[in-house]
């Protein structure tokens, strides 16, 4: 008789102990992140309109996420088995993933990219389209917003895992796609719930950092919160491979966690 799918609350669990027993190791790396993303707020503070500006900072600060995703997803997988953290191993890690796991970043979040771009356009454009035409989009935008959210976050739960596929298993970004989507399927919900999660406790640390009017609380929070993520990620990924049936399925020549992919 085949095992229940772990519950929510025992992958909750299962990442909060990886989480626990990495922290200290992964330290240096949570700081560095820390640091460059104050430095990024520093330099260049958000801006609250559509403008280049924005976009420069967008993506800046994707590529400084990116970069240290891939060393974490990496130093956490080798604290689940066992291993010491190669800070060495990881760093290059980080930036032999960057390119891949950059591009995968961008197709998930292409939903809201496209509808940031399309005001940027709208508003340079501004002098050439009729004013009531622009007003009529404008009105229109948290709704646009709106579903433009929706949309990537579909995109997020579809391909939850496809980082730990491109760091651990080096797979390419539409493989790691497919790959993520297939095994994601049949857990959809659940992946969804873990991601829902996450982000209801993200989004309460957040609020309690401003009201006690903490300076650089997202700094704060990535510090904390950053390995969790991953550890989130890897357990699930474990979890929806044991669940895998071990035939009939073209997913199955996917490896277990730390084996090289052919």
């Amino acid at each position: 008789m085949a095992k229940p799918f772990p519950s929510l609350f025992d992958t909750l669990g299962r990442a909060s102990i990886l989480w626990g027993k990495s922290f200290l190791d992964l330290l240096p790396v949570l700081l560095l992140w820390m640091l460059s993303q104050m430095l990024l707020e520093y330099f260049l503070p958000q801006q609250a309109q559509v403008s280049a500006m924005l976009f420069v900072t967008l993506f800046l600060d994707m590529a400084i996420t990116t970069l240290f995703f891939s060393m974490i997803v990496y130093g956490l997988f080798q604290r689940l088995r066992s291993h010491p953290i190669d800070f060495t191993v990881m760093f290059k890690s980080g930036y032999q993933r960057f390119i891949p796991i950059y591009l995968a970043y961008i197709v998930i979040s292409l939903p809201l990219l496209l509808v940031l771009f399309a005001f940027a356009g709208l508003l340079y454009f501004s002098k050439l389209i009729p004013m009531a035409w622009t007003m009529n989009i404008l009105s229109m935008q948290h709704i646009i917003i709106l579903l433009a959210t929706l949309l990537s976050l579909v995109l997020i739960v579809n391909f939850f895992i496809a980082g730990v596929l491109i760091v651990i298993e080096r797979q390419k970004v539409l493989s790691a796609l497919k790959n993520s989507y297939q095994l994601v399927k049949k857990h959809w919900v659940d992946t969804l719930l873990i991601i829902l999660l996450f982000g209801i406790i993200a989004a309460f640390l957040m609020l309690a950092l401003d009201e006690m009017q903490i300076p650089y609380a997202k700094a704060i929070l990535i510090l904390l919160l950053s390995s969790f993520y991953p550890a989130l990620m890897i357990i699930h990924y474990d979890n929806l491979l044991k669940d895998t049936p071990k035939q009939g399925n073209e997913i199955l020549s996917l490896p277990q966690i730390g084996q090289k992919s052919h």
